[in-house]
């Protein structure tokens, strides 16, 4: 049973990384945020993504409470993982050159919502 639910988490990632691939090719420049559920699980998945494209130049940068973001290292990321909490403080926020405008493609992992 452990094999099988490794197998399905190992799929569930190429999936994710293949629809993050398709969209960089495709996405005309659209940010990629992806929405993790604690700080923790975002800074993991920073470290993940951030190795497996880095041969492909992508930018991935965090963007949660402990980690803020310069107005120009957030347009010159290709993918920013946040947390749910800083995702709602940020499309609050608004504006013509805001995340949720320049957003092209949102992954929500594991959140649970209410």
């Amino acid at each position: 049973m452990k094999r099988i639910h490794m197998l399905l988490i190992h799929t569930l990632e190429m999936m994710v990384v293949e629809g993050i691939l398709l969209h960089l090719r495709n996405g005309e420049g659209r940010k990629i945020v992806y929405i993790a559920p604690m700080k923790a699980l975002a800074q993991e998945v920073v470290e993940k993504f951030s190795s497996k494209l880095k041969p492909l130049n992508v930018i991935v940068r965090e963007l949660t409470g402990d980690m803020q973001l310069t107005r120009l290292e957030a347009e010159s990321s290709d993918i920013i993982v946040t947390t749910p909490e800083k995702w709602d403080v940020v499309t609050r926020k608004g504006g013509d050159g805001s995340l949720s405008r320049t957003c092209g493609l949102l992954i929500i992992d594991e959140v649970h919502l209410n």
